[in-house]
């Protein structure tokens, strides 16, 4: 009806079967939803077995065009694959090669991930073949030929061969093959040859000196071989470059349209380790693949924002249209089916483990699980979850330390990290596995970046704890490597971060587990710094661990010290200042309330009372007087 309210005479095609399938739908309600199932399921059904994506750029091309015919009989031969270059750039050429040595090592204990790893010619087989080398000519070749045939049987131990008999007997051969060409260099070769070592023959028997080879050409070749083959590395820009191509393994039974993610990840991985351990070279990563799979993960990540976008998007729209709130939530409903059918594969996978105690699942299982949970629905909490997985296999290991476990937990802590960029959980567990690596540099930046993320909420997450343990760690590295000042440098960074954290000493938030930290660093710290002949130093951080509650034990440790200062100034022959430490010695035993640190006994600290009062008592027997009172 028009707004007149006369019919309309305007005439459509699809008017009449429109009415038709209206009447039909009305008709027969049942056998149009069967029929509509089937159709789906159907749909489904084709979708599953046959519909797939192809990301490579060739596919947008006329597969009919000449050009593009070639390139599929090339990649048919040779393989469609691109390679991924690592470039190594150093001011001084001698730091290239061992870095294209140590990358070389690394990436071939990863047959899974990478494949075809070059980065060094054989030179020494190279330098065994002749024809490698284009200033040989193929008549030099044919005289060569003809020299080892005529030799054959001489090398086998047949010197009949050299007799007159023998070497008509290989005319004759050379004559019976027929080739002209064959026979007229062969005897040409053979007689220079036999010019050539009658004249040998003749200098060694002449006179002894070094052996002459019958080819003196070849030791021109051989040099400038040498000359032109040079170490085999790819090098350029005279050695300041050094090249390494491989190929990368695709991604195993993934969804993800980036199929050498797994591999870039991991490569990435070991170039920033190249970059930490070898700060004098420059490591990068350059190639095709890198591009596509930036470009591809990039797409995905647009592709998720745009799709909550839109979805917020739809949602205030349809409020707009409806004018209500009920039948667009209703909407939105429906369009969240999807998510939760992800949602249920990810609890079906999930399901049996979650039903058993934690203690009672592998990290095998758990670790697969999580992958086949990852390849359904991305989340960070199943990256952190697989990570602590690898970090439990490693030590579960007969080393307590697998470097391949340890460096995918790396790798997982920092996809959670990307994907839950403000939890500090995922980076303090990655600041704690670079450490187990020894990439020192990137774990304290991950142990700040860490501290910074918990906002001072150290009770909950304990950053600034892990950091500490962590550097205390690292001291004893380097004590066992004798790197003394390395080593005092991580025990006092590791003080100080406690008590920045802790506010120490006194009123320590966390209780007994970081007082045992800082009185267990006050300990090592004393140490190192009486080692170093830093006494002062040393007496003040007696003195502060002292008064951390429960630190009373390092008492003992500062008598010991007392102890060895006296005996030290006695040899120099100053009684009285050895009896006033000796005193302090004692005085400051007393106040240790028998509190010894770890692996000290009460029988020591009884035979260490007993020498300090042999001590005085020899020294107060002799009527020496202490310079000061100890009390002082």
């Amino acid at each position: 009806m028009s707004a007149e309210g006369k019919p309309l005479t305007e005439f459509s095609l699809l008017e009449r079967p429109l009415k038709l399938l209206t009447v039909l739908v009305a008709r027969f309600p049942v056998s149009v939803i069967v029929i509509s199932a089937l159709l789906v399921a159907l749909s489904l059904t084709g979708a599953q077995l046959s519909l797939g994506f192809r990301t490579s750029r060739s596919d947008l091309l006329n597969p009919k065009s000449e050009n593009n015919r070639r390139w599929a009989e090339f990649t048919q031969e040779f393989g469609e694959q691109d390679d991924v270059t690592l470039v190594v750039h150093g001011d001084d050429p001698r730091v290239v090669p061992p870095i294209l040595d140590e990358l070389a090592s690394q990436l071939n204990r990863q047959p899974k991930l990478f494949r075809s790893i070059f980065h060094k010619v054989d030179v020494a087989k190279l330098k065994s073949k002749g024809l490698y080398n284009d200033r040989v000519t193929p008549q030099f070749l044919q005289q060569i030929n003809g020299f080892l045939g005529q030799s054959q049987g001489l090398l086998q131990g047949d010197f009949a061969s050299l007799n007159v008999g023998g070497q008509i007997a290989w005319f004759a051969e050379q004559i019976d093959r027929g080739d002209p060409g064959q026979l007229a260099a062969s005897l040409g070769a053979a007689q220079q040859q036999q010019s050539k070592s009658l004249e040998i023959l003749g200098a060694a028997l002449s006179q002894p000196g070094p052996y002459q080879s019958p080819f003196p050409e070849m030791s021109a070749l051989l040099a400038m071989q040498d000359d032109r083959l040079g170490s085999g590395y790819k090098l350029l820009n005279d050695g300041h470059v050094g090249l390494l191509a491989l190929y990368l393994v695709k991604n195993e039974k993934t969804g993800s349209f980036a199929e050498y993610s797994d591999g870039l990840t991991e490569l990435r991985q070991i170039v920033n380790d190249m970059k930490s351990r070898h700060p004098e070279a420059w490591v990068g990563l350059t190639g095709l693949p890198v591009m596509e799979n930036d470009e591809m993960e990039s797409s995905q990540t647009a592709m998720a924002q745009a799709g909550v976008l839109s979805f917020i998007g739809v949602g205030l729209l349809y409020v707009t249209g409806f004018g209500c709130v009920r039948h667009p939530a209703m909407a939105l409903v429906a369009l969240l089916v999807p998510m939760g059918w992800l949602g249920s594969r990810v609890t079906a996978v999930r399901w049996v483990e979650r039903q058993l105690k934690r203690s009672e699942i592998s990290p095998e299982v758990a670790i697969a699980n999580l992958t086949a949970a990852i390849r359904i629905w991305p989340l960070g909490e199943f990256f952190e979850a697989r990570a602590e997985g690898y970090q439990h296999l490693s030590e579960q290991s007969p080393q307590r330390f697998d470097t391949a476990a340890v460096t995918r937990a790396v790798n997982d802590y920092a996809r959670a990290s990307a994907l839950n960029p403000y939890a500090p959980g995922p980076v303090m567990n990655r600041a704690n596995m670079l450490g187990l690596l020894g990439r020192d540099a990137e774990a304290l930046e991950q142990f700040d970046r860490a501290i910074t993320l918990e906002g001072g909420m150290e009770a909950g997450f304990k950053s600034a704890f892990s950091k500490a343990a962590y550097l205390r760690l690292k001291a004893e590295r380097l004590l066992a490597a004798s790197r003394i000042d390395e080593a005092l440098a991580a025990l006092v960074s590791a003080r100080e971060t406690l008590a920045k954290a802790y506010r120490f000493p006194g009123g320590e938030p966390l209780g007994q587990e970081a007082r045992e930290l800082r009185i267990g660093i006050g300990e090592r710290l004393v140490g190192v710094l009486s080692l170093a002949g830093r006494d002062q130093e040393a007496e003040a951080e007696f003195e502060n661990t002292a008064e951390v509650y429960g630190g009373s034990g390092i008492r003992y440790l500062q008598a010991c010290h007392l102890r060895m200062l006296a005996n030290r100034v006695l040899y120099e022959r100053n009684p009285s200042e050895a009896l006033t430490l000796f005193l302090k010695a004692r005085t400051v035993l007393d106040l240790s309330a028998n509190l010894l640190p770890a692996g000290i006994s009460i029988d020591d600290l009884v035979k260490l009372r007993d020498d300090l009062d042999r001590s005085i008592a020899f020294l107060k027997g002799a009527h020496v007087e202490p310079a000061e009172m100890p009390g002082k």
